[in-house]
Formats: structure tokens, C-alpha cells, sequence
């Protein structure tokens, strides 16, 4: 995406009809290499797992600023479960994460509720 291609969109509505997730333009999106290479040095001093829309978002702070673990091939990478988040945190090197899930409904839960 080019900046002139952002000037042009008039609102948000014009950047989701392009493609764009929006909220990936407010937040500081961290590749996975990189996270590798700040947790090697021990830079990451807290982790924890949200829930958004899309799905779940590993967030993790260094130096004080939150950033959220990127997929490999740009934008965050969404999380279906929470095994697969805790997974990505462990493989930083952090033991311990805090989590919020309010707005999270985990697929199992919801066909157990349909089911009955």
C-alpha cells in the first residue's frame, strides 16, 4: 500500500473495501523473526492473549511498548485457540501471560450450546 493510496481513501469504509484490515494501521505489528530476536536477548518483558473479531492476538511489550506478534507474511496473525497462542508465547521464551477473552466465544462452546 502506498501513502498516496492511503491519502486518497476517505474513510474507513473505503479501506476495508480495499483489503485493508484497519486495525492493523494503529498498531505496532511485530514479524515473527523479529519477536524471535527480541525474546533472545530477553527483551520481552510481558505477553498476554486477546480476543478480537478475527479471532485471538498474541500481544507481548518490549521496552515498554505493546506490539502484536505479526503473521509471516504481514498483518497479525489471528489465533483460533487458545493452545495455538500459548504455543507462540511459549516459543518466545515467555512462561507466564495474562489473557482477555470477554468478547472471545471459543467454536466448541458455541455447537455444545446448539447441540443441547
Amino acid at each position: 500500500m502506498f501513502q498516496r493510496e492511503l491519502l486518497l481513501m476517505h474513510n474507513l469504509h473505503d479501506a476495508k473495501n480495499w483489503g485493508i484490515n484497519v486495525a492493523d494501521l494503529f498498531v505496532n505489528i511485530v514479524e515473527p523473526r523479529a519477536a524471535k530476536q527480541f525474546a533472545g536477548f530477553g527483551g520481552i518483558t510481558a505477553a498476554s492473549v486477546r480476543a478480537e473479531p478475527e479471532g485471538l492476538v498474541v500481544v507481548f511489550r518490549v521496552n515498554g511498548a505493546e506490539s502484536v506478534l505479526g503473521a509471516a507474511r504481514g498483518g497479525m496473525r489471528y489465533f483460533k485457540s487458545i493452545d495455538g497462542a500459548a504455543s507462540a508465547i511459549k516459543q518466545l521464551g515467555v512462561t507466564e501471560f495474562s489473557m482477555n477473552l470477554e468478547p472471545w466465544v471459543p467454536k466448541n462452546a458455541t455447537r455444545k450450546i446448539d447441540e443441547e
